[in-house]
């Protein structure tokens, strides 16, 4: 009986011994274990349905992008500051300017068919939407004319966008397959892995921490990896396999010698004055025939071209100028930036 007792004592003994052994190897595994924790990446982009994230310059932007029947739109400011500079959203009228070689494209908000020149065009989407009152911009027509880098994402749907060509990155090649995380250690939750060999560029105005550095993965993921999961840096710009379109400037081919001809009635508009004579360096004459009217773009004239005929036979050319003394204008409601 005795012995007997023995026997259990020991198998609780040895029992409690385990537990305790096990208790403490699981704390340990717990504690030098990296976190298998995935957060979302929506926890990031904060997408809803219909919606694009957009990430210019490795800035993650509060404006979003709109899915319309199969084509992606992009805010006008979005696609005017960090696309294409060239393109012009005219406010007060709803339409789209945009210079090219062939002409200039003009294209009104919601309508598929837009100007090129003087030919009428059609689109398969408008290039030009407004949206709960706000104007942007077709994908599809920012693509077929700029030259900066941009690529569209998955899962959740964003954009990225590189919009300075000539801007250098630091890349980094890793040595292994490697999970980028919320924060700067391996017990933070985990955003996706990046195989090996695959890129990400180093956010170098960040502090390194806990052996972690700051990386953006090339489609738009921003979180943190091993510093020893790097194989090798090189800085390089975001290339794109599109150089932006050169124009032909149309220049005098001399130094212009330009006076202005101060013109306030129809009289003094049919005729070059009689100062011209002395004015043997003059090239140009501008004279003063038009006057902005009112904030809508209305305008006066005291345009002649007999005025024209004159100047054209001693040689001059002729630019006009229109001025906006009238009280109570405001170009920037004429020009359509308000």
């Amino acid at each position: 009986m005795k012995n007997r007792t023995k026997v259990i004592r020991k198998a609780i003994l040895l029992a409690v011994v385990a537990a305790f052994l096990l208790t403490g190897a699981f704390l340990v595994y717990k504690y030098i274990s990296p976190s298998s924790e995935q957060r979302d990446l929506n926890s990031i982009f904060k997408v809803k349905k219909g919606e694009i994230a957009l990430v210019a310059d490795d800035k993650l932007l509060e404006e979003k992008g709109r899915k319309v029947d199969g084509e992606t739109y992009l805010p006008a400011l979005v696609a005017t500051s960090y696309m294409d500079k060239r393109i012009y959203i005219d406010m007060l009228e709803g339409s789209l300017s945009y210079a090219t070689s062939g002409g200039v494209i003009v294209a009104k908000a919601d309508e598929t068919g837009y100007v090129l020149g003087k030919q009428t065009k059609q689109s398969k989407q408008p290039i030009l939407k407004k949206i709960s009152g706000q104007f942007y911009v077709s994908l599809s027509f920012v693509a077929e004319h700029a030259s900066c880098y941009y690529k569209e994402y998955k899962s959740p749907s964003r954009l990225v966008i590189m919009s300075d060509r000539e801007v250098t990155y630091t890349f980094a090649t890793l040595n292994d397959d490697t999970r980028i995380r919320t924060g700067p250690g391996k017990k933070y939750a985990y955003l996706m892995e990046v195989a090996e060999g695959g890129r990400v560029f180093v956010e170098e105005d960040v502090k390194q921490e806990n052996k972690y550095m700051a990386v953006s993965t090339e489609d738009g993921v921003t979180g943190y990896i091993p510093i020893d999961k790097v194989a090798k840096k090189e800085k390089s710009a975001w290339k794109s396999d599109k150089t932006p379109e050169s124009f032909q400037q149309l220049a005098l081919g001399k130094t212009v010698c330009l006076g202005w001809h101060q013109v306030t009635n129809s009289a003094s508009s049919k005729s070059l004055p009689n100062s011209i004579e002395q004015a043997t360096e003059l090239n140009v004459i501008s004279p003063t025939w038009y006057a902005l009217s009112d904030n809508n773009g209305n305008f006066t004239s005291l345009a002649n071209s007999s005025y024209v005929t004159q100047a054209h036979a001693r040689g001059l050319k002729v630019w006009g100028l229109i001025n906006d003394f009238k009280k109570d204008l405001e170009l920037s409601k004429v020009l359509g930036i308000t």
